[in-house]
């Protein structure tokens, strides 16, 4: 039975959500987020490894669609965790900067999207985390003095709009895939999306 008939409303939003709910969980259970915040080192580490892998995702978007919305101009993207990153480093004089893998091995992580149906699997992780991460933006505000300290651009997301933000976006996604065919595509991509993830924010790295 198709996802979309699994689904009652039928919509390309509520397939996504239903197609990738078990792996979302997985992920969600699979990475240590208190580990990750917990201390400025983590959380340097933490701001280095999003901005690593999700700056390919950005090209993505914006060759795919950068064009498609207003909303997109003001997309959160990795440069917002980079811009944390920077402002960690200048408040922090004696903090070893990160250093970034090669930039073109995280490139190799998406050489599977071809489709703009690839792309809007991938949008639908992506902006459905800055949901999440408002719950990430306390849990790190709460083990720093201020915001100086630990700068939360990345995790506070759209701040008082994220929700609004979100049902923005997926109505987009209802809007631009239309076809069952798409619509699979699109699941299938999140779910890998959300696989790197979960591999990528591991602390065992």
């Amino acid at each position: 039975m198709s996802l979309l008939a699994d689904n009652n409303n039928s919509d390309a939003s509520s397939a996504l959500k239903l197609g990738t709910d078990d792996l979302h969980r997985q992920v969600e259970a699979s990475i240590d987020w208190k580990a990750n915040l917990e201390g400025l080192g983590s959380y340097r580490q933490f701001l280095g490894k999003v901005n690593y892998f999700l700056a390919p995702t950005d090209r993505i978007i914006e060759n795919h669609f950068g064009e498609s919305a207003d909303w997109f101009k003001t997309r959160r993207t990795s440069a917002w965790a980079k811009s944390d990153l920077d402002d960690l480093a200048a408040a922090h004089t004696g903090m070893e900067p990160f250093r970034h893998p090669d930039p073109q091995t995280a490139d190799q992580l998406y050489l599977w999207v071809k489709k703009p149906a690839d792309a809007a699997g991938i949008l639908y992780v992506l902006e459905g985390s800055t949901m999440g991460s408002q719950f990430l933006c306390k849990l790190a505000s709460a083990n720093f003095d201020s915001t100086v300290d630990a700068p939360v651009k990345f995790l506070n997301a759209y701040g008082k709009d994220t929700a609004r933000r979100w049902q923005v976006t997926k109505h987009w996604l209802d809007g631009f895939l239309r076809s069952e065919d798409e619509i699979a595509t699109a699941v299938h991509a999140a779910r890998r999306m959300f696989q790197i993830y979960g591999d990528q924010l591991s602390c065992r790295k």
